[in-house]
């Protein structure tokens, strides 16, 4: 486990490139979608992806990415805030196989491989949650990457011995604007 704990972290790593370098180029929802995948409308500023193992609402502004770069099930960006912002806020769902693992020893695990690679990290939060009804727990950190400081917020779960992890990333700056409309598609996820 504690081989995947250290890849989790280079994944987390390899998303802030992603979020860094995101181009603002739109993408057709549906242009990588593979077969078992579908995204509808929810309403004229809202789509939904379904995927076997997860479905999630997110606004028709963001780009969504199903290739399954860096091992996830989807990523989703954000738009920029403006002109002059370098980085785009991404949510994105990773999913290994850890057989028998509990989730506070998963949790545990992953805290520690953060706080060993991550730069000048510091741990803000860990609690017990719930996402639709459902156990998770919260983990926030702060770490540095190319200069910025980036909040990232990671819900953990473990569902028929696979462990799910939903991390939300941004600028330490602009968590306060995007936070509410990170939360509602956060909040809309369910894990089938």
């Amino acid at each position: 486990m504690i081989r995947s704990i250290k890849y989790l972290t280079i994944y987390i790593l390899a998303m802030v490139l992603f979020a860094c370098n995101s181009s603002d180029k739109k993408s057709n929802p549906n242009e990588s979608l593979k077969p078992v995948q579908r995204v509808v409308a929810v309403n004229s500023n809202w789509n939904k992806l379904s995927l076997p193992e997860v479905s999630i609402e997110y606004p028709k502004e963001w780009t969504l990415d199903t290739t399954g770069a860096n091992e996830t099930l989807f990523i989703l960006i954000s738009q920029k805030m403006d002109s002059l912002d370098q980085f785009s806020a991404t949510l994105n769902l990773f999913s290994e196989p850890i057989g028998e693992a509990r989730l506070s020893t998963y949790v545990e695990a992953s805290e520690k491989a953060i706080q060993g690679f991550m730069k000048n990290s510091l741990l803000r939060k860990s609690k017990d949650t719930l996402i639709q009804g459902k156990p998770f727990h919260l983990v926030q950190f702060v770490a540095e990457s190319d200069g910025r400081n980036l909040i990232f917020d990671q819900w953990y779960t473990i569902q028929n011995q696979t462990a799910y992890v939903l991390t939300y990333n941004c600028e330490e700056e602009e968590y306060g604007v995007m936070d509410a409309l990170a939360t509602k598609v956060i909040q809309s996820m369910q894990l089938k």
